[in-house]
């Protein structure tokens, strides 16, 4: 399975065919004929509109953008592609994760095992999968049933909670290149003769907050 950002590669823009600017992961760079700046997709949706129609006004609000991102990494969970909740398509009530009752009849043998299945995330893995066993088809019954289940739900949701610190971890590391790339676009600012090198302490560029909340994928 992919890691937290493994798969969102710093993409290279123009805006108003200007200088290219690196735009890291989790922003996404917004034009269109009334709308211009960057939207932060991390946690709830944010945008970051450009004050200035120029380079160098989006760069600022870009600052402004990546300013926001290194915060939300601080506090918030890294997206994980983790399904959390149950799908509505589901033919079942089991919580994510888990499937079943399997039926399976082994050689040899007159009776047919029930168990549930539990997929195992492993992150930087492929997910694996383990079963639970419940009883035969002459054993099972309503008791069996809920305490297998009852396993099968502690099993997934340590799995879960595990690769989510493992992914909390690998995003924190994207902090210092988040820093590294406030300092480059500060020097593409200061180098531009337009603006102050400090522009986050001078603009304010309208800030539009999404009812978009960041989707658990599934």
């Amino acid at each position: 399975m992919k890691t937290a950002h493994s798969s969102e590669k710093i993409r290279i823009v123009s805006p108003y065919a200007g200088e290219a600017i690196p735009c890291p992961a989790y922003i996404q760079r917004i034009d269109d004929v009334r709308t211009h700046g960057w939207q932060l997709r991390y946690g709830k949706w944010v945008f970051f509109s450009d004050k200035q129609h120029t380079p160098a006004g989006a760069i600022q609000s870009l600052l402004l953008a990546v300013v926001e991102l290194k915060q939300r990494i601080r506090l918030l969970d890294a997206p994980t592609g983790l399904r959390k909740h149950r799908n509505q398509n589901k033919q079942t009530n089991l919580p994510a994760g888990i499937s079943g009752p399997i039926h399976r009849k082994r050689s040899g043998r007159d009776v047919t095992e029930v168990s549930f299945g539990v997929t195992i995330p492993r992150f930087g893995k492929r997910p694996t999968n383990r079963m639970v066993y419940i009883g035969t088809s002459n054993t099972i019954n309503d008791s069996r049933i809920s305490t297998a289940l009852m396993r099968a739900e502690f099993i997934r949701s340590r799995a879960v909670a595990e690769y989510q610190l493992a992914a909390n971890a690998e995003i924190m590391t994207m902090i210092a290149s988040l820093t590294a790339l406030q300092d480059q676009l500060n020097r593409i600012v200061s180098n531009s003769h337009e603006v102050d090198a400090s522009p986050t302490s001078r603009m304010s560029p309208e800030i539009k907050l999404c009812e978009h909340v960041e989707n658990e994928p599934c």
